[in-house]
């Protein structure tokens, strides 16, 4: 009999505003779903939504791809009783729990759980104690932690870590001696006849951002280096904003860019449309100061998009693999990658395309990484 898992999160698709937690949890079922019975308890909205979601069927459990059963938890009645209530309803082997902020899918399932000790809790930080997602709205987030370290919220879980990284991110933030197992995140399934990389002729460049337009991500970083570029190029912005303030900021300053530099910001789209974005492109560019995984750069390399990116990612290494550059977040270093790629001709291009695709798919050793994750819900 196979083991049944409870996923609690704040987002699950068809939310996709969210981005990467939303890809980790939907990747994780796409391929395990023969090995475990996933369970999904999550909110009725995308991130950001004002309002629930119009064509789900909300406060029930309902069938999704034939792979999991969701239940959409609706604005209105969401509340510690209720998730209470939905957990009572059937005992399970796992309560994996994705995300340490979140009051109604994080701490109200520990609390349950603590109270009832039914079955094994897990935790999935998903990069939330990585520096620069708790340098935003830090005090508030110290205060958080303070807490949770007092109410005992994370004791007796265990906790998933994607990498070594992440493992000392949760020792520092909770308690030394805490139980981690490591798991690295699951890609998404391709089928890889569809993949078409873009041809490039010399001195071209079609640039592409997946990001959310937000500090952490350090999108105007990307904006102080393309004021700098004097050749011809297309860039792209593919992503959400919070900040409206932000936002105009930024939207300001991609309008008052050197004529040179061809702009367009395509905002938030579903996932299947950035597929098609990151295929009229040569390269994806990342300046985020950190990522966990950073799902839109393993995406780009799937699709045969070398990279520059910086070094506080999983994907270093890219120049020894000709899969990209791993630049310091420095302006004259980051320009001159740029420019290598511009001036390539096709030929050594396609080489790199070749090469991206062959480092990440060596890199996500699948078969592996699945092990990984039946040893974590083996614990």
């Amino acid at each position: 009999m196979k083991k049944k898992i409870l996923i609690t999160v704040d987002w699950f698709a068809p939310a996709f505003k969210a981005g990467g937690p939303i890809s980790s949890i939907v990747n994780m079922v796409n391929h395990l779903h023969n090995d475990f019975d996933f369970y999904i308890l999550t909110g009725a909205k995308d991130y950001g939504s004002d309002e629930d979601f119009e064509n789900v069927v909300l406060n029930e459990w309902i069938n999704w791809n034939g792979k999991a059963k969701v239940y959409y938890l609706s604005t209105r009645i969401k509340s510690r009783r209720k998730i209470f209530e939905i957990l009572r309803q059937d005992n399970y082997d796992y309560y994996y729990v994705q995300g340490v902020f979140s009051i109604y899918f994080s701490i109200y399932p520990l609390i349950w759980w603590k109270q009832f000790s039914v079955g094994q809790a897990i935790v999935a930080p998903r990069g939330m104690l990585h520096k620069s997602a708790l340098s935003v709205k830090p005090l508030k987030k110290k205060l958080f932690m303070a807490m949770t370290k007092f109410m005992g919220w994370f004791d007796d879980v265990y906790f998933h870590a994607t990498d070594n990284i992440e493992a000392e991110q949760i020792r520092r933030n909770f308690m030394k001696l805490a139980k981690i197992k490591t798991a690295s995140m699951l890609p998404r399934v391709y089928e890889y006849n569809s993949i078409k990389p873009l041809i490039k002729k010399t001195q071209q460049l079609n640039i592409v951002c997946v990001s959310r337009i937000s500090k952490e991500k350090n999108v105007f970083f990307l904006l102080d280096v393309l004021e700098q570029i004097t050749f011809p190029i297309r860039v792209s912005f593919v992503g959400p904003f919070e900040d409206k303030r932000y936002f105009e900021k930024f939207i300001y300053r991609l309008s008052a860019l050197p004529d040179n530099i061809y702009t367009k910001f395509y905002g938030n789209v579903e996932p299947g449309e950035v597929d098609a974005i990151l295929q009229k492109n040569h390269i994806l560019v990342s300046p985020s100061l950190g990522e966990n995984y950073g799902h839109s750069i393993a995406e780009a390399l799937y699709l045969g998009l070398p990279c520059i990116i910086g070094k506080n990612t999983p994907w270093n290494e890219l120049e020894e693999n000709m899969a990209g550059f791993n630049s310091e977040l420095e302006v004259t270093e980051y320009l001159q990658c740029i420019e290598n790629f511009y001036n390539m001709d096709g030929e050594n291009f396609a080489n790199f395309q070749n090469q991206a695709i062959a480092y990440i798919q060596k890199r996500n050793d699948i078969e592996k990484t699945k092990k990984e994750y039946i040893s974590i819900f083996s614990v």
